[in-house]
């Protein structure tokens, strides 16, 4: 995902092809791989066009136009996967 200088979505680019869309114009991209988190206002879904199965990527990419879709940084330190029943019994004791 490719974002400008204050974290707001601006494209896309995809490093097997090289495409790339460009949703919002800026001088330069900060580069930020899409991990599937997504923090979002339940009235975001009444903007999506398509209501079946399809690629997240693409409305985000239209709605940037127009909106203001911003980037979350995440780490080690604000992030556990737990994914999996054995990586919820390491959160167990953990204190939140």
């Amino acid at each position: 995902m490719l974002f400008d200088s204050n974290n707001f979505l601006a494209g896309w680019k995809s490093y097997k092809t090289d495409k790339q869309i460009i949703s919002r114009k800026c001088d330069s991209f900060r580069q930020y791989a899409f991990s599937g988190i997504h923090i979002l206002s339940p009235e975001i879904f009444e903007l999506f066009e398509n209501k079946e199965t399809f690629s997240i990527i693409t409305p985000y990419l239209k709605l940037s136009k127009e909106k203001e879709l911003l980037a979350f940084h995440h780490n080690h330190k604000n992030w556990f996967d737990a994914g999996s029943v054995e990586k919820l019994e390491k959160l167990k004791g953990i204190n939140i």
